[in-house]
């Protein structure tokens, strides 16, 4: 069964509703989601491992410029990767909304189609993020949650880059606190479950043997915290839709056919 249009309709924006079904969402699409999202976050678990335990050898060598350099590459794929599977996964969300199945090849065929646009405005509200937190952090949490549903919105509605971003600003209107709180419990969970293995798992010395289960109970939990919060997202933007528009699901997936 999927979940109905009168169950995730309505005037209010329920934290509890919107991560309960994200719950099932998930649940009903674990290994779809779950492999898009380890595919996509394993260049990064490789890269923070290896700077992780490694990062020290030969670091004389390394000037200050090039370390920067290197940690904004690096900043710069690891959102992209997450621009791309929220993207895809978004798609996969409205495919179980509408009672569609939502495998693996269908989300990233469509996913991939709009590769570029997703890529750009993720790095671009990312940048405007990163620069209103330069001179203190609320501006930046303010911009986070001002664009909070812009990857679902590139994703269904397409507007365009620039577009998509008024969007979302648009979309949130109004529910920004219910928005922010939603950001604060995702981001404490993540916080807590990566510290915990990170405390309870992590190696003290860098050798294979101990570090490939590290390596993979962190990818496993970091691909389904990704996943989750893909999902959290798209079903915000729907809730939205449905709250200031009275859009049904099937309307908003009928852009995918």
């Amino acid at each position: 069964m999927f979940v109905s249009v009168a169950t995730v309709a309505g005037p209010q924006l329920r934290l509890g509703d919107i991560f309960g079904i994200s719950f099932k969402i998930l649940s009903r699409n674990a290994a779809a989601f779950g492999v898009l999202a380890l595919i996509f976050s394993l260049p990064w678990e490789i890269y923070w491992d290896y700077v992780t335990y490694f990062g020290d050898v030969d670091s004389t060598d390394i000037t200050p410029l090039a370390e920067a350099a290197q940690s904004m590459a690096a900043m710069v794929v690891e959102t992209a990767l997450t621009g791309l599977v929220t993207g895809a996964i978004a798609y996969g969300t409205f495919r179980d909304l509408s009672g569609e199945p939502a495998g693996f090849l269908i989300c990233v065929r469509r996913g991939l189609v709009l590769v570029a646009p997703v890529i750009a405005v993720v790095l671009l509200s990312s940048l405007l993020t990163f620069a209103g937190s330069l001179a203190i952090l609320i501006p930046g949490l303010i911009i986070y949650t001002v664009l909070w549903v812009v990857v679902p919105v590139t994703v269904v509605e397409r507007p365009g880059i620039v577009d998509s971003l008024r969007r979302s600003s648009a979309l949130t209107k109004g529910y920004r606190w219910q928005i922010f709180g939603m950001i604060l419990i995702l981001g404490m969970a993540n916080g807590g479950i990566l510290a915990l293995i990170e405390e309870v798992i992590a190696p003290s010395e860098a050798t294979l043997g101990n570090l490939l289960p590290y390596v993979f109970i962190s990818l496993a939990a970091t691909a389904a915290l990704t996943a989750f919060e893909a999902v959290v997202t798209t079903v915000t933007y729907y809730r939205l839709r449905t709250a200031k528009e009275g859009t049904a699901t099937f309307e908003i997936a009928r852009v995918f056919d």
